[in-house]
């Protein structure tokens, strides 16, 4: 699950005053994600208090604390979106691969 906590703010002394700080994110590491998720866009990964996202027109890292206008967040919640509509198909593929691929071996020669 993708989870990202933010606040508006108002900052009167930039171009565009409403702004959003991205206060949390959580998510799922780069070593704790599918091969196949990684290996093409869109994806994203989190880790050290930052979002990595890679898609084809949001391609960003995003630290907690960050500053976004009203676009950039809606971009970036879209982006984050795509990633995670993603990795649940991904997720199910695996699920229904691996389906039954349980339990011990044991061969005598």
């Amino acid at each position: 699950m993708i989870k990202v906590k933010a606040k508006k703010v108002v900052k009167q002394n930039y171009p565009q005053p409403c702004m959003i700080e991205v206060e949390k994110l959580r998510g799922l590491s780069f070593y704790n994600l599918p091969h196949k998720y990684k290996a093409s866009m869109p994806f994203c990964y989190f880790g050290d208090g930052k979002v990595f996202i890679r898609t084809e027109s949001f391609n960003r890292d995003i630290s907690e604390g960050a500053l976004l206008n009203k676009e950039e967040w809606g971009n970036m919640i879209a982006a984050l979106s795509s990633c995670g509509n993603r990795l649940k198909g991904i997720n199910e593929e695996i699920r229904q691969e691996t389906e039954g691929w349980s339990g011990d071996i044991e061969v005598n020669i």
